[in-house]
């Protein structure tokens, strides 16, 4: 049986690995606005972001390919937790820019 307690248990025993996954949200979104830059954004998508997430993903599945943790609790803490991250953080950087009249339109 699942109690409620134990999500706190799995994230205090092993936040140092989860982190590695709940900080790609802000290297996505760093990122993304850097690639507008670049002459070539596809090869630093392939070239170096793409292998640093499955290195992340990598060090943060540890406690899950150790058994330490439940399937549930490895795609809640490795999955879910950073995709909820990632929309925070994209919805709140566009929700802000709209209440500060910054639409991103660089002509007017």
């Amino acid at each position: 049986m699942n109690f409620p307690g134990r999500k706190n248990v799995v994230l205090r025993a092993h936040w140092k690995r989860f982190i590695f996954a709940w900080i790609w949200p802000f290297l996505l979104f760093v990122v993304s606005l850097l690639m507008r830059h670049s002459e070539h954004p596809r090869l630093i998508f392939i070239a170096i972001f793409f292998p640093v997430f499955l290195a992340c993903n990598y060090v943060a599945s540890k406690p899950l390919r150790d058994r330490q943790l439940t399937i549930g609790q490895g795609i809640w803490w490795i999955g879910v937790i950073p995709i909820l991250i990632w929309a925070v953080v994209i919805f709140g950087t566009f929700g802000l820019a709209k209440l500060t009249g910054i639409d991103g339109n660089s002509g007017n």
